[in-house]
Formats: C-alpha cells, structure tokens, sequence
C-alpha cells in the first residue's frame, strides 16, 4: 500500500503556502503531473522486480471530494470540483501506464473524517481509472447507497467495506448479508 499520486497532488496544493511553493518549481501544473506520474512508474517497476504483485494506492482524494465543504474549498480557489477529480484521475492513470499485466493494482478510497455519498467521484473513478479492483467504505450512512457502482467499469472488483473500524458494536449479521446482496444487484 502507497499514497496514490492524488494524494501527493492534494498535498502539494493543501493550502495557500503550499501552492505557492509548488508553483514556485511548477508553474505548469501539466509538467507537474507527468513528473509524478513518470516517478510512480520508476517506483512501481522497482516494486514489481522486488516480487510485488499486487499494490494498492490509498486515496483519501476521493473521499475528500464528495464532501460539500472540500468541494465549496475548491472552488474558493477559483478551480471546480470537476476539474479535480479529471486531475487525480489524469495522474492515478499517468502513474499506472505500462504496467506489467500481472501487476494487481487496487483503489481504496479512503474517507476518513469526509462525509458525502460516492455519487460525485463514481461516473470518473469508478469508470475511468485504471485499476482492477476498489476498496470502498460502506460503513455508514455518509457514504451513501450503493447506486453509485452502476458506474463501475466491466471487469473492475468492488470490496464493500461494510464492518467498521469506527465503533466497538458489532455490526448485525442480517444486515450486512442484506447489504451484500443489494449491492450485488448493481455489481455482481
């Protein structure tokens, strides 16, 4: 498990100081991306002669994009939520160019304080990005239902996180079957 690309985009424009450094060395943010994505790829080939075959990114970028107060932050810097979910997209996928065809690779989106449902990020991560699987939370209500996954891409594996790590009561067994079970109409 590595940060993903978008993570270190997110972090290189986390506030008005950090912006300001990054565009200090990038002011084209295109050249910033390739950089990244050419990096990841040096990182990921080194992982894959070291044995790796399955790496997972960790992306707290998309769930920080559902929520309506990352989203209003954006936008306070003149950009739109839009065009930066098409910007972790263009680098998660910058990134995971020439892979090798036995390299897993997987997404988990992590939430971690951010509420708000999956529907925003789904018609671009879950159609678009090029991995074969995604770790999703589904613990709560702030992520949503499972309507989202009919943008998922054919052939892409979907890990419903519906057991928490958030409180000390077991979840109901009934429930998380059934929960299962409605998600799998979307996604087999």
């Amino acid at each position: 498990t590595i940060p993903a690309p978008a993570q270190l985009v997110l972090e290189l424009y986390r506030d008005e100081a950090a912006t300001k450094r990054t565009k200090s060395f990038y002011p084209d943010e295109g050249e910033l991306l390739a950089d990244i994505g050419a990096a990841y790829r040096t990182v990921i080939a080194e992982l894959y002669a070291a044995g790796c075959r399955h790496l997972q990114f960790d992306d707290c970028t998309w769930g920080a994009l559902v929520d309506e107060g990352f989203q209003a932050a954006i936008r306070a810097t003149g950009s739109t939520p839009e065009a930066e979910a098409e910007k972790y997209l263009r680098v998660n996928n910058l990134a995971l160019e020439d892979r090798p065809d036995d390299l897993i690779v997987t997404t988990h989106v992590c939430r971690g304080a951010s509420g708000g449902p999956y529907d925003f990020v789904a018609p671009v991560l879950f159609a678009h990005e090029n991995v074969d699987a995604f770790y999703l939370e589904f613990d709560d209500e702030r992520s949503g239902g499972f309507e989202p996954l009919k943008h998922m891409a054919e052939g892409k594996e979907v890990v419903l996180g519906l057991i928490t790590t958030k409180r000390a009561e077991l979840e109901d067994k009934q429930t998380v079957i059934d929960s299962i079970n409605e998600a799998a109409e979307i996604v087999p």
